[in-house]
């Protein structure tokens, strides 16, 4: 069925051209609005206003984009140049190109953002790569993950190889064998406990204001104290200079 076109030939099915110059159905069912050629081999293919949309086993939808294959599931590309899919799901807003492995791949504005294995999600950055879990990046350069989650609001750069790290607006934030959580100092490592900061310069456990606080076993915890270090006990100090505790608690109220 042809309104206004050149030719439209159907072997097996249904063919619709508006204003296209052919349109050619060997299985299934071939729709186009404007575009110049739509080939269904085994399934539907739909552009709205690009040049060429092929279907080999799943869907395609363009809307303004140039080529979108399918091969083995679904691709969906509103404004990119070209978006693959090989084994799962690949989107792309406005980015360059999107490719999918095995996994989900997601890019609002980014250049490329590649999935081998787990999902990889970049807000604005530039690249972000999954090699075996998952990867976050919102406005940081690059954040990569190994074997756990790494997630990156405003720093430049996390990278987490056997647990969980976080970074708020800090530069740099590593982890090795547990959880490192940064919200506005510069350096916080994690060895063997937990490491909170939230404004102080460096600690390895838990400052509020302090300038620095490090945890080799146990808890340290400095509210507005210079330091406090703790070997293998508590360690709390309100407003003193420095409190150590080596066997029990030490608690300081005043100087």
């Amino acid at each position: 069925m042809n309104s206004d076109g050149i030719r439209g030939d159907c072997l097996s099915s249904v063919c619709m051209n508006s204003d296209g110059i052919r349109g050619d159905c060997l299985i299934s069912v071939c729709i186009n609005s404007d575009g110049i050629r739509n080939d269904c081999l085994s399934s539907d293919c739909m552009n709205c206003d690009g040049i060429r949309g092929d279907c080999l086993g799943s869907v395609c939808i363009n809307s303004d984009g140039i080529r979108n294959d399918c091969l083995s599931s679904v691709c969906m590309n509103s404004d990119g140049i070209r978006g693959d899919c090989l084994s799962s799901v690949c989107m792309n807003s406005d980015g360059i190109k999107g490719d999918c492995l095995s996994s989900v791949c997601i890019n609002s504005d980014g250049i490329r953002n590649d999935c081998l294995s787990s999902d990889c999600m970049n807000c604005d950055g530039i690249r972000g790569d999954c090699l075996g879990s998952v990867c976050m990046n919102s406005d940081g350069i690059k954040g990569d993950c190994l074997s756990s989650v790494c997630m990156k609001s405003g720093c430049i750069r996390g990278d987490c190889l056997r647990s969980v790290c976080m970074n708020s607006d800090g530069i740099r934030g590593d982890c090795l064998s547990s959880v490192c959580m940064k919200s506005g100092c510069i350096r916080g490592d994690c060895l063997s406990s937990v490491c909170m900061n939230s404004d102080g310069i460096r600690g390895d456990c838990m400052n509020s204001d302090g300038i620095r606080g490090d945890c080799l076993i146990s808890v340290c915890m400095n509210s507005d104290g210079i330091r406090g270090d703790c070997l293998s006990s508590v360690c709390m100090n309100s407003d003193g200079i420095r409190g150590d505790c080596l066997s029990s608690v030490c608690m300081m109220e005043f100087i």
